[in-house]
């Protein structure tokens, strides 16, 4: 929890500092900010009365080109909140965008944006009211155009084009999240003209993207990390429409009967007293009920509590938890029944076709977003241990008990504090309403009503006080570490390898998503994942320091605890010595992989061999171009976000989605002992990134295993070759005998026989193959030999070859990370079976 708040704060400083540094390079957007304010000072807007400035800038229809106003309706904003709201929009996209295109390209996207939206805008708009599409929104086509959004949405659409990946997605998500949102929600000819803007600002970005570069028209793939991260701010925008709907008095959306509330001068209590003293199931008294229930801070904390449980949820979804997708999703299906049900409440005639085209139209963001949840269930796998949410399921029973013993109570012992004169009856009934947010309350009959201070605390405060501490318990449950046992036997996993020795893979069984078994005596250990059946091992078992006992003794202990549970074991990607001693015990063996380590003592790379590695050297040498040693924690979040940003674009290339098992991801460049080496050039741009992981033997660090490699295709072209020479030279300035290049999975060398039988070394080259298109594991594992390096082999070994179709598919399904194993998998597997 300590560090997810330190993170939030670095981020937040990271958000400030950038903005800041933008602010220099955007002096066309902060003179659109002082001209909109200082339009509204000349013409007195800040006076609610004054709509002279509506008059004089603001587009009415029906328009023509020659009409002043034409060109001064993006100038400024009608009220002093939208006003607000613009100048935020303009500080968050704007300015980066001017940053992005620069000043003069800036200026001139606004005045295409601008010329090209309205007209567009306002026939779309035609089109809508014609088709009778906006039955809840405003007349639009007696609406006034007067606001800057719709440039600002539209210009940071065409900047997003000159983005990085990364950035690209997640601005054109928020561009079009909100756009779409706003317009189905409150339904005024700004939204209309703002979601035009942003379309033709993303067409016009995209087309100039693709003439600067030779991109591809189809997105990639996503890291898992930000599949999660965009999902989080999809739900997250879309739960914030309804708010920034309530934000703008002049918005008449389909719930405008609550959102007007807030804006209207506040009825009396007394008022509301004699309304409902007189008739309390009337119109008029419910009408004051509810206009008092708009106003204060108990129900403005009220109204706020779906969008702060909203993103709670999607601060879990960020980090991968289950039972925030869980929870997400039931939110939108609650939220849509919520949503039909309030739009029955407040129409007459729910049997009219367009009724039903319209109520649809108002619930597309919350079905997009459940739709989005659902294909991305993949991507949110982290479980939460049972005792945890137990307890957390306990703490918010009780609190709801004591909420509502509170109510009930305070309505017996408070008589005189509502009306009519409270029952039990009476205040059970009236019970279920106090946990609904006051926008929801208004379309139902209330059975107490209160009419003293101490009646409207309880009134106001009963559900809020609940969904606060669920929130607070919420929050706790999803930012909490998921699994405490997990976590400590990761803790004492490293503790165990640091003290003892593991091969040249170990230190990935520290990471997120392996089961251990621990030997006697906690001896040392074995990681593993379960797979269709197989216990694949990742690599062999660790032996803890300075005890008795050998590898053979753990591997066997070991394999005689999986053979008790049902499985068939895999020894995946270990030595030649240990896949040797397995054989002597009955096992078949297969070269799966080649290890290429090269030595400290080449690190001067002299001899015709290594001229490729000095050009390379000498090239990053006149390019400014140095390396970097680093670990995570130490580059802060600017360096963070581009290391991101880079493997989001690696990624993208990529037909199969992000790997893990023995192929590390972001989320593992984390880990305070893996080193990170950064090639940087003077101006602070990042080439490429490649991390390393440390190898233990006897309590000590012999060398250190590349995992992630990651380059700017725009940047230093011999940058990975750079880097691998910068760590070799490490290696001998540490007195280190090799670092290691690791193994390409699913690359058999051609020539190599295993032990026994065909078929899994049929399946496995099969499984190369096919995934070679998507992943270029044969093109890595080649890659690799012009380092010249010293070459081991990795060995799979196996005991009953009738298990081997589960083996290739465990193996295919541990690489693809719990996302579902292709159908041309499962075919080949079948094919290689038959054929061998």
């Amino acid at each position: 929890m300590k560090n997810s708040t330190t993170a939030a704060q670095a981020y937040l400083l990271f958000v400030i500092n950038w903005l800041g540094k933008s602010l220099r390079f955007a002096p066309i957007s902060l003179l659109l900010i002082a001209l909109m304010w200082g339009l509204r000072v000349v013409f007195g807007a800040e006076d609610p009365t004054n709509h002279s400035m509506v008059e004089h800038l603001g587009l009415t229809l029906p328009w023509a080109l020659n009409d002043p106003r034409f060109f001064t309706a993006s100038l400024s904003s009608a009220t002093t909140t939208s006003a607000l709201m613009s100048t935020l929009w303009i500080l968050v996209l704007a300015v980066p965008s001017e940053r992005v295109l620069g000043s003069l390209r800036f200026f001139c996207a606004v005045i295409v944006v601008h010329l090209s939206s309205i007209p567009l805008g306002i026939g779309i708009a035609h089109l809508i009211e014609e088709a009778d599409l906006n039955r809840w929104g405003n007349d639009l086509l007696s609406d006034v155009l007067l606001t800057p959004d719709f440039w600002v949405f539209g210009v940071a659409a065409f900047a997003s084009g000159s983005m990085p990946l990364l950035w690209r997605r997640r601005t054109r998500l928020v561009l079009f999240s909100v756009g779409l949102t706003l317009l189905l929600y409150t339904g005024t000819l700004a939204d209309v003209t703002m979601l035009t803007a942003t379309i033709i600002g993303s067409i016009a970005g995209e087309i100039r993207r693709h003439r600067l570069t030779s991109a591809t028209w189809l997105p990639g793939s996503f890291t898992v990390r930000e599949a999660r991260i965009l999902t989080a701010i999809l739900i997250t925008i879309v739960a914030a429409g309804p708010v920034l709907a309530a934000l703008n008095p002049l918005t008449h959306g389909p719930f405008s009967m609550s959102t007007e509330l807030i804006w209207q001068p506040l009825v009396t209590e007394e008022n509301m007293h004699h309304l409902c003293h007189a008739d309390a199931n009337s119109d008029a008294c419910q009408n004051a009920l509810i206009q008092l229930q708009q106003h204060g801070f108990g129900p403005s904390v009220a109204n706020l509590i779906p969008l702060i449980l909203t993103v709670i949820l999607a601060l879990g979804l960020s980090k991968g938890r289950r039972a925030a997708w869980i929870l997400a999703v039931l939110a939108q299906i609650l939220s849509i029944a919520v949503l039909v049900f309030q739009l029955t409440k407040l129409s007459a005639d729910t049997t009219d076709l367009l009724w039903s085209v319209n109520v649809f139209s108002v619930i597309i963001p919350w079905l997009f977003a459940l739709f989005i949840l659902l294909i991305s269930r993949p991507a949110f796998k982290v479980k939460i241990d049972t005792t945890r949410i137990s307890k957390s399921v306990f703490v918010l029973i009780s609190t709801w008990v004591l909420t509502a013993v509170f109510w009930l109570l305070a309505t017996l012992f408070l008589p005189h504090a509502f009306h009519p004169h409270p029952t039990f009856s009476l205040a059970f009934k009236e019970l279920p309403f106090r946990y609904l947010p006051p926008t929801i309350d208004t379309v139902l009959n209330h059975q107490l009503f209160p009419k003293s201070p101490a009646g409207w605390a309880v009134f106001e405060w009963t559900g809020t006080l609940f969904w606060l501490v669920t929130a607070a318990v919420l929050y706790h449950l999803l930012m909490g570490v998921p699994n405490l046992k997990a976590q400590q036997d990761q803790i004492k996993a490293a503790s165990v390898l640091r003290s003892g020795s593991g091969d040249h893979l170990s230190w990935m069984t520290i990471w997120s998503g392996n089961t251990y078994w621990w030997a006697p005596e906690d001896s040392g250990y074995v990681a593993y994942r379960v797979k269709q059946g197989v216990a694949i091992t990742l690599g062999e078992p660790v032996m803890a320091g300075r005890v008795s006992g050998s590898q053979d003794e753990l591997a066997s202990l070991f394999e005689d605890f999986a053979y008790s549970q049902g499985w068939v074991v895999a020894w995946y990607s270990v030595g030649e010595k240990f896949a040797e001693n397995r054989v002597t015990a009955g096992h078949h063996r297969l070269r799966v992989a080649e290890e290429a380590v090269l030595s400290s003592a080449n690190a001067d790379f002299k001899g015709k061999n290594f001229q490729n590695v000095r050009t390379a050297r000498n090239r990053a040498a006149k390019a400014g171009v140095t390396s970097t040693w680093s670990s995570w924690d130490e580059l802060g979040v600017e360096m963070q976000h581009k290391i991101i940003a880079l493997s989001e674009e690696w990624v993208s290339e990529k037909a199969l989605p992000e790997m893990g098992f023995t192929l590390g991801t972001v989320n593992e460049l984390s880990d305070p002992d893996t080193y990170l080496l950064l090639a940087i050039d003077d101006e602070g741009y990042l080439h490429g990134v490649t991390s390393w992981l440390p190898v233990y033997e006897s309590g000590r660090i012999v060398g250190y295993t590349l995992d992630v490699m990651r380059r700017d295709p725009q940047g230093f072209k011999s940058v990975i070759e750079f880097l691998i020479s910068e760590a070799v030279v490490f290696a001998r300035d540490h007195d280190l005998e090799w670092m290691s290049l690791s193994g390409a999975p699913l690359s058999t060398p051609k020539g190599v026989e295993d032990d026994g039988g065909g078929t899994i070394s049929a399946i496995l080259e099969l499984l190369g193959r096919a995934m070679e298109p998507f992943y270029g594991f044969r093109s890595l594992a080649a890659s690799k030999n012009k380092f010249h390096p010293e070459h081991h082999g990795w060995y799979l070994c196996y005991r009953d070859e009738l298990a081997l179709p589960g083996i290739g598919l465990g193996v295919a399904a541990c690489y693809l990370n719990e996302f579902p194993l292709p159908s041309w998998l499962k075919k080949t597997t079948t094919r290689a079976t038959i054929h061998s």
